[in-house]
């Protein structure tokens, strides 16, 4: 027997129906009317033809099937005025008999069971929110979000509790935030994993969005049992380690598609861990973007972590230890890392070259005002460490920390990236008047980032490979004690280029390391 309806939403998925179909070309299946005519007598006859019944995908749920699927259906035919069902996740006669009255009604083939495309008018039919009962279990609920269309859900959780949210999607790219009844975010916007440590008893309201195209969505909240507080042990240079597995590092590099994610690669997989939003790289391999998480080299998830259980420390070495679910599990288990860090990107997203010039960075010219170069070097130095900034320093051009420095000079200010010191004053240096904060020199030593000079010689190199790439290059006393290579110093210039070699000997010590490339004026530079 028909269930009763109320047509409360249906004209909107009808329209929407009829967008799909209005952008599609079909026009083989259109209404046609058709006239005749004879020489004797004119006649008029109209053929109307009936539009075939779309097809239906593959079902994402059948009768007899109970689970997070069923529920979300059930709700939205609820939403969509196709009801009332009762939205206890069961799909019976009665949820079918109400699937197979939609899809009459939306002109699409009769069987009793929805797919992601019913899914996904259902759902931007609707815009009621819905609200999950974690208790001490973990809760999945299912939908489909568009970038104009996002979806709402409520969830209550005490005091002391560890709420967690997760969402995954068929794209990758479904996001959440969480916010309290306020209507403030209680943590990090746009992220795929979140959990927080709730100091108070409420209602909280998570948004689950798109960045990208629509997307169905399962998202999962739970109340997880956090670590008992005792310390992770740390992991062996270049290994992971998860409880008693642990597995050598083989190539680490920078998901610069991101805020900062470090990929280190394994024999099983991928472990990446995100310092700020996580970018494509665990997403494209079946992960969903967590602040740590490892996926297997068949595209199956291992277990995703959260930024509350997240410790690390970024230098040379990425180094941490974090508290990680495995899927399907709610206990945690330890996750530690200590890899050595790298600066190539593991796919697109490069960074630009910084070359050691004369003149400046190649990005960026000595003389530019001092924001636009930082910000140009942070761009051409993704997922670079935050800098070490001694800000602006009011100084006696004589007696300083810095050095002696031109008269004109009464601010300077050093900027440390990783392994690259910039150096900015007010001073008349480049040809600037006196009080423009400008960039005037930079020092480069080994690390993280391998800068060299125009002809390839950096860090690292010999006075020797400095010569032999630079013919025009002298040496002369050392700054810093030993032999400095003066690769080009013109008289009254500021444009100067050295390497500097405070071990050598003398001047004939050409295995002598370089450990240093400045340039410019900064100081006594």
């Amino acid at each position: 027997m028909a269930m009763p309806r109320q047509h409360r939403r249906i004209p909107a998925l009808v329209g929407l129906l009829l967008i799909v179909a209005s952008c599609s070309d079909d026009s083989a299946n259109t209404t046609s009317t058709t006239v005749t005519t004879t020489a004797i007598t004119t006649t008029s006859s109209t053929t109307t033809t009936t539009r075939p019944l779309a097809p239906s995908g593959p079902p994402i749920a059948s009768e007899g099937d109970t689970n997070e699927v069923v529920f979300a259906i059930q709700f939205l035919m609820n939403c969509a005025g196709y009801g009332p069902l009762e939205v206890d996740g069961v799909f019976g006669p009665a949820t079918a008999a109400a699937i197979e009255e939609m899809q009459a009604d939306l002109d699409r083939e009769v069987t009793g069971e929805p797919d992601e495309f019913t899914l996904a008018l259902l759902s931007r039919s609707c815009a009621d929110s819905r609200r999950l009962e974690v208790g001490g279990n973990a809760v999945r609920a299912v939908g489909n979000v568009s970038v104009a269309d996002p979806d709402t859900y409520f969830v209550e959780a005490e005091e002391g509790d560890r709420l967690a949210v997760l969402v995954e999607s068929t794209t990758g790219e479904a996001r959440i935030q969480v916010r309290g009844p306020d209507g403030n975010p209680v943590g990090p916007s746009t992220v795929a994993a979140w959990a927080l440590d709730l100091t108070v008893s409420q209602d909280h309201v998570i948004t689950v969005s798109t960045i990208g195209d629509a997307t169905s969505y399962t998202l999962t909240a739970a109340v997880l049992d956090p670590p008992d507080g005792d310390a992770v042990p740390a992991a062996d240079p270049d290994t992971v380690a998860v409880d008693d597995l642990e597995e050598a590092v083989t190539r680490v590099c920078l998901d610069s598609t991101g805020d900062g994610s470090y990929v280190a690669e394994t024999g099983s997989g991928y472990l990446i861990v995100a310092t700020g939003a996580p970018g494509s790289f665990a997403v494209s391999r079946g992960g969903i973007g967590a602040s740590a998480e490892f996926v297997y080299r068949d595209e199956s998830p291992g277990y995703a972590g959260f930024p509350v259980d997240l410790e690390i420390e970024v230098g040379d070495r990425i180094v941490g230890t974090a508290a990680v679910y495995p899927e399907g599990g709610s206990e945690p288990v330890d996750l530690a890392f200590n890899l050595t860090r790298s600066a190539a990107p593991c796919e697109g997203g490069a960074g630009i070259p910084v070359v050691l010039e004369a003149s400046g960075l190649g990005i960026v010219e000595f003389g530019a005002l001092a924001d636009d170069a930082l910000a140009l070097v942070r761009q051409a130095l993704p997922q670079a460490s935050p800098p070490d900034d001694t800000g602006w320093v009011e100084i006696d051009p004589v007696a300083n920390d810095f050095g002696v420095c031109e008269a004109s000079v009464t601010e300077v200010r050093a900027v440390t990236i990783d392994n690259l010191t910039l150096y900015f004053t007010d001073g008349t240096t480049s040809g600037l008047p006196a009080g423009t904060r400008r960039f005037v020199g930079y020092r480069a030593t080994a690390g993280v980032f391998p800068f060299a000079t125009e002809a390839g010689v950096g860090p690292g190199s010999t006075i020797g490979d400095v010569l032999a790439a630079h013919p025009d290059a002298g040496i002369g006393v050392g700054l810093e004690g030993g032999r400095d290579v003066f690769i080009t110093s013109p008289p009254g210039n500021d444009a100067w280029l050295r390497a500097l070699a405070p071990d050598a000997a003398d001047a004939a010590d050409v295995g002598a390391e370089i450990t240093a490339i400045v340039g410019g004026r900064f100081c006594d530079l």
